[in-house]
Formats: C-alpha cells, structure tokens, sequence
C-alpha cells in the first residue's frame, strides 16, 4: 500500500517533475509480448506440422500467456492512471492502487500456469520412473501452494481491503516487502529446479555428443529465466512506498520480461521440428531406426530412447522417440525394455 510521501519527498517529486519512464515500460511490452506470442504459436505449428495432439501442456502455455495479456493490460491502465511519472502526478491513485494488485494477483496466476506446463512436458516426455513422477509433483504443488499463499497476500495485505487505495482508512497491514521477497526467492528456487530436472536424463540419452548439447542447450535457455527473477528479486527491495508509481517502473518491466521469456522457453523445446526443418536436418541420420513410444511421449523433441549407459535401458525405455519417427519408420518396443 502507498504512504503518504514526507515534506522532503514531495521537494524530490517537484524537482523530478519531468522524469518519465513511460517510454521505458511501452518498449518493453511492445517488444517481449509478441515474442512470446511468437513462441507460443510456433509451438502450436509445431505440434501441428509433426501431426501430434495438443495436450494440456499447451493449453497451459496458452493460458500462461493470456494472464501474461493480463499484465499488459495493466501496464497500459497503469499508464493511463500516472504509472512512469511521480506519484504527485497521478490522476488516479486509488485506480492505480487497484491495477498494482490486480497485476500481482495476474502475476501468480501466470507464473504458475506456465510452470505448471513446463511440469506436465517433463510427465509426458521424461516418463522415467514414479520417482521422478513424484519429484515433479512435488515440484508442481510447492509452485501452487505458494502462488495462491502470494494471491491471498496481494488481496487481503491490508484490511479492510479498500485501505489499500485509500490511505485515510483506519487499518492493518502485513509486511508486503518481506512477502514479496519470499515469494520472488521461492520463483527464483523453482526456476532452477525445472532448470536443472531434465538434465540427467538428457544427458543419459544415446545420442552423439553433439546432439545431446544441442538438446540440453535448448533447454537451458531456460536460465535467462532464471536471471530475469533474480533481477526481479533485487529490484524488488528498491520500492518505494512513497513513489510507488515510479519506484515499481523497474518491477513492472522485470516482470514482463520474466514472464515472457519463461513463455519462450517453454515453447524452445516443443519447435525442434521446425528448427530440422529450416536446416535441413531432420534428428538423427537415416541409419538409425526409430522406435514407437508409449502413450504421452513428444515426438517433436526427437529424443533418444535409449541411454549411452546398456545397463540403464530398462529405466529409459519410456524416454521421447526417434528422429525417423518423423519419417513414419517405427517398430515396437520388446517387452524386457518396457519397465
């Protein structure tokens, strides 16, 4: 919730009276949204081109990706009300106040639904083990729980709630800055934990060297995600109560970035088709033989059903398919490689 800003404050606000971040947050949106737009519908070509059936994953992206309209909304309302100037400039501050937690409460919502499909493709493509199954549960209710815990705090941080636009009611109110912090800290912890899943299996499969990095590779782009909330994180602790119209410009912009990158990430894995397509290279060469996978698998990721390790054939016998499987050449799994 926005303090009434001091004496001194208000001196500040008058001298910066021409500061202007309007450009900075208008060129953010209009440059990360359509990327992620971008990378959402290539996927959905992807998936259509390679003749396989949208699962819930995608819908998940799509919807990560509507909440992440969400937040462009706001952003555009937000500028409406004053948001990129002083606070003493603002021609709505009890507007702007409602968009500040609308936007927190979208945030959740989207960073959970895009995790969320990012969980569901490790189900479907890296069927391992239950084990794994687990941890990735694990993973996926951790992100939930905390992520509605953030929406309550962003609603109910002071009450009655009207307080929250209307500094002149008597109320009570949390401390929205540790909350915050915790809640970006645990994006943060989550973000490299779905980093870092895939990893061992990745690596594991029998494919060339070369191949496997250029599979890893595409998922650890994901780590520009990681860098993005820890940024957020940090700018986080620079708000200013006082100035929030000013102070949250950075916020505002670390936010669309992590959101959208996040998208982009998502989708990175599913487009390997189209990549093979626009070099020329479809997976692995004609002399290997592809394999039919188990219900679930995602055969535009083109993975390796087999380890480099024989001993772990059995463990990885549920792992993607082969690049031939684009070709139509298939053959059944024996029973010793089912699990």
């Amino acid at each position: 919730m926005a303090s009434m800003p001091s004496p001194a404050e208000i001196l500040y606000q008058e001298k910066h009276i021409s500061d202007n971040k309007v450009p900075n947050i208008i060129a953010t949106n209009a440059i990360c949204f359509p990327i992620a737009c971008t990378a959402v519908l290539l996927r959905f070509v992807s998936r259509r081109s390679s003749k396989i059936k949208y699962e819930a994953d995608d819908w998940l992206i799509v919807a990560g990706l509507l909440f992440t309209l969400g937040i462009l909304i706001c952003d555009c309302v937000g500028l409406r009300f004053g948001s990129g100037k002083h606070l003493i400039l603002l021609k709505d501050p009890a507007g702007f106040a409602q968009v500040l937690i609308s936007a927190e409460v979208i945030y959740n919502f989207a960073m959970f639904t895009i995790k969320a499909s990012i969980l569901y493709l490790y189900k479907r493509v890296f069927f391992v083990s239950r084990n794994f199954v687990i941890i990735l549960w694990v993973v996926g209710i951790f992100v939930a729980c905390y992520s509605i815990t953030q929406v309550f705090a962003a609603i109910f941080q002071c009450m009655p709630i009207d307080s929250n636009w209307n500094p002149l009611v008597k109320h009570y109110c949390i401390n929205t800055d540790i909350g915050a912090t915790i809640i970006a800290a645990f994006n943060v912890l989550t973000d490299f934990a779905i980093l870092i899943l895939p990893m061992p299996l990745l690596y594991a499969l029998r494919k060339p060297t070369k191949q496997k990095i250029q599979i890893m590779g595409m998922f650890l782009l994901g780590g520009f995600v990681c860098f993005a909330s820890i940024y957020r994180c940090i700018v986080i602790h620079e708000l200013s109560h006082a100035d929030p119209s000013w102070s949250d410009v950075p916020v505002n912009i670390w936010t669309m970035v992590e959101l959208c990158t996040a998208i982009a990430s998502a989708c990175l894995p599913t487009m390997r088709p189209l990549f093979s397509r626009a070099t020329g290279k479809f997976g692995s060469g004609s002399g290997e033989s592809g394999m039919k996978t188990s219900p679930g698998s995602d055969p535009s990721l083109n993975l390796q059903q087999t380890p480099s390790d024989p001993s772990q054939s059995r463990k990885f016998a549920h792992i993607g398919v082969l690049g031939d499987l684009e070709h139509g050449q298939t053959r059944e799994v024996s029973p010793s490689e089912k699990i």
